[in-house]
């Protein structure tokens, strides 16, 4: 990865020397007016669906190590780990929701805008956002129903980056096996993927997004195509590897890995070294110069 860290990251140059050769050549965001490159911005992590019956995630376990890393990296914002199951424990620091599975994602989209919006847009600060899985979609309910100008959504947003792991945005297999208003919203064709949600939605200044995918056997959940299913900006795909899947993408930090990447609308670059998944998505959200 060649991407300009500057000296706000200078302390680990070092570090970064090394971690980041992987996916990124040179491109420049379109986007303008107030996104700039930054390591201090807030940054929201969104997790996916629990299919358990009493649904509830630990916020804390589902997202280690990436925080960890990016302060160590050099991040100075304020992280928030977000929640929206009644069975979320205490480390998931801003509760959307507190139900199950039939709470859609539209809804967890605008109680997300209606928190960036209070917290931070009305304060003239931008955030970033990462979804992890069904977690992206919410990231992305939330940007499109300021845009729309849904009933109960913020009248702006401030995102600057938004990076997705896995998330199925042209829909999620297997869903067909579940009737939760989640798990509807999630497939294939529905009226949330093909006519509500947008294709690149946008905050205000502009917001660069940036599209993880990996192989993943037949029966899994989320495909190439799907994970990859967005007018975005810059993506990269992860090859078959046996230590790296859906549930713990987010969780790789370290290591090489055989990937590809595109920064739209240059063509596909493979790299066999390239860097972990969490260094990839600390990277795209620092700046929107690859």
């Amino acid at each position: 990865m060649r991407k300009r860290w500057r000296a706000l990251i200078g302390s680990v140059a070092a570090l970064l020397s090394l971690s980041l050769s992987g996916p990124v050549s040179a491109a420049t965001a379109t986007t303008a007016g107030i996104r700039a490159d930054s390591a201090s911005d807030p940054v929201y992590f969104v997790p996916g669906y629990d299919r358990d019956d009493k649904p509830g995630v630990d916020c804390n376990e589902y997202w280690k190590p990436l925080p960890e890393a990016m302060r160590g990296w050099g991040w100075t914002g304020k992280f928030h780990k977000v929640g929206f199951y009644a069975g979320d424990t205490d480390s998931c620091d801003v509760r959307l929701a507190k139900g199950g599975q039939d709470v859609g994602i539209v809804e967890l989209g605008r109680q997300l805008a209606n928190h960036i919006h209070d917290n931070y847009t009305s304060k003239g600060q931008t955030v970033d956002l990462v979804g992890h899985s069904m977690g992206g979609l919410v990231a992305r309910a939330a940007l499109t129903g300021v845009q729309r100008k849904a009933d109960g959504f913020p009248d702006s947003l401030l995102v600057d980056d938004v990076v997705t792991f896995d998330t199925g945005h042209k829909g999620v297999g297997l869903t067909e096996f579940c009737s939760t208003a989640q798990c509807r919203d999630m497939r294939s064709g529905s009226n949330f993927l093909t006519r509500w949600a947008l294709d690149n939605p946008q905050g205000k200044g502009g917001t660069d997004w940036t599209l993880l995918s990996l192989n993943e056997f037949w029966f899994d959940r989320v495909s190439e195509r799907s994970a990859l299913g967005m007018n975005a900006a810059h993506f990269v795909h992860y090859y078959a590897d046996s230590s790296l899947g859906h549930g713990n993408m987010p969780n790789k930090t370290t290591g090489t890995y055989r990937l590809r990447y595109r920064n739209a609308p240059d063509g596909w670059v493979v790299q066999r070294r390239g860097a972990a998944p969490g260094r990839v998505a600390a990277n795209a959200l620092y700046s929107s110069r690859w």
